[in-house]
């Protein structure tokens, strides 16, 4: 919005541009939803009965989209992009703050296109969904980062159908991942530290080749030991572990 100085602000105009450019009602896209205050504020008061009528609203306000005749080709299209965003932004503590803003809005493309997978996939995530994984097949379809590099030290080989495309494309064998990466700074983030997750995964390493091999493929991307601390610390420590045999 020209003259905004608000982030928020410039979040939410960006938000309805794309939602009309996939052919999203007004009404659709000006949908309002429950502040995060309000929310907070009827937990202490309802527990968990607010806890349900958030979600039922925000399903409620999100199915609207799919009584609306939607461009799908396009809400597909920015649907994988801001997924690919929202999962890399999981990689990145500064970055944490996106992931509602980013969730809210994929998970209205989601219902607006019919994808159950997604709507699953988010609802989970938010926690509007505490149903067993094992209950749904939706969402083991899904690119998931964290289940990702996982799967790489537990030597599960769904790797490359769990790292978003936008992300893997950038991970091809001998290529560099440095500044200049197509994507921006924080899915070249979320590329060097599936890339370390790599090479502290691999089979015929001992702990101390591991710690080296880590030590020179941080060096030649231009990820600092203090850039660690910027990472969730489930990926932090074991990267921390194998340095400390180099």
């Amino acid at each position: 919005r020209v003259g905004s100085t608000a982030p928020e602000d410039e979040w939410s105009h960006f938000v309805r541009v794309l939602k009309y450019w996939c052919g999203f009602s007004t009404s659709t896209i000006d949908s309002g939803e429950m502040s995060d205050w309000e929310y907070a504020q009827r937990v202490l008061s309802d527990g968990s009965a607010c806890i349900r009528a958030r979600a039922a609203h925000e399903n409620e306000s999100n199915r609207v989209a799919t009584r609306v005749n939607v461009d799908i080709l396009r809400s597909q299209t920015i649907l994988v992009a801001v997924h690919a965003l929202y999962e890399a932004c999981k990689m990145d503590v500064l970055h944490r703050t996106m992931l509602k803003q980013l969730r809210d809005l994929a998970l209205s493309l989601a219902h607006a296109i019919g994808d159950a997978g997604y709507v699953d996939f988010y609802s989970r995530d938010s926690g509007a969904s505490i149903s067993p994984l094992t209950s749904s097949h939706y969402t083991t379809n899904i690119p998931d980062i964290m289940r990702a590099c996982e799967g790489l030290f537990a030597g599960r080989s769904d790797f490359d159908s769990l790292v978003p495309p936008l992300i893997l494309a950038g991970l091809e064998a001998n290529s560099s991942i440095d500044a200049s990466t197509f994507g921006g700074s924080i899915l070249v983030h979320a590329r060097r530290v599936v890339r370390m997750c790599h090479i502290c995964s691999l089979s015929n390493a001992t702990l101390a080749q591991s710690g080296g091999m880590l030590a020179v493929c941080m060096g030649e991307m231009g990820f600092k030991v203090e850039d660690l601390e910027r990472l969730p610390l489930g990926l932090a420590i074991p990267f921390h572990g194998t340095l400390q045999y180099n």
